[in-house]
């Protein structure tokens, strides 16, 4: 523990700013770096949804996510008819149209899928 007489920490130098020294960083300094600005970058939140589901080996049904989004329980039933028919294995349709639900918060979607999945 430090002396209460103990002289205060000492500035950091001129030609660097940052994060000064403090109590639990002694000595260090963080000097700020333009290079080190990240650009910021627009995302298309539709092409990160289809990008993450091909990523996960799952093609995208974009009309079956606008009728998880809209909440249209009629015609969510139609298309999950229409993908399920393009699948062998109804499971994975079903598991595609949990997660997108889930992803929808469309809590009364998900019930519906589990009723009639």
């Amino acid at each position: 523990m430090p002396s209460p007489t103990a002289s205060p920490m000492p500035s950091p130098p001129p030609d660097l700013t940052g994060i000064p020294a403090n109590e639990y960083f002694e000595d260090f300094y963080l000097p700020a770096e333009p290079s080190l600005v990240l650009p910021v970058v627009k995302i298309d939140p539709e092409s990160l949804h289809t990008d993450f589901l091909i990523s996960m080996g799952q093609p995208p049904h974009l009309e079956l996510d606008k009728a998880i989004s809209t909440g249209d329980n009629v015609h969510v039933i139609n298309e999950l008819g229409r993908v399920r028919s393009q699948y062998p294995q109804s499971n994975v349709t079903l598991s595609t149209a949990i997660n997108r639900a889930i992803e929808c918060e469309q809590l009364e979607v998900l019930k519906l899928l589990l009723k009639h999945g």
